[in-house]
């Protein structure tokens, strides 16, 4: 499998893990009754909370990481 593909579906899973865990904080604990709010508040939220994909140009070629901002390590996909 490509290196880009794997990282676009960890990044993917990791999103919908997080989306669901955050919709069922807020729709089951703090009651947010409002359907429209509670997908706008999950989705700004898990998008605050995962990695993004980012790709840099090194001497050795392109690689490709995962970087989250409550992180300061940053995650190597094409890792050599």
């Amino acid at each position: 499998m490509n290196k880009q593909t794997t990282a676009v579906l960890l990044n993917l899973v990791i999103s919908l893990l997080v989306f669901t865990l955050i919709w069922v904080v807020l729709k089951f604990v703090v009651h947010i009754e409002s359907n429209v709010m509670l997908i706008v508040i999950t989705a700004f939220l898990t998008r605050i909370i995962c990695p993004t994909i980012t790709a840099v140009e090194t001497q050795s070629g392109a690689q490709i990481q995962l970087k989250s901002i409550f992180s300061k390590k940053v995650y190597l996909i094409n890792k050599k």
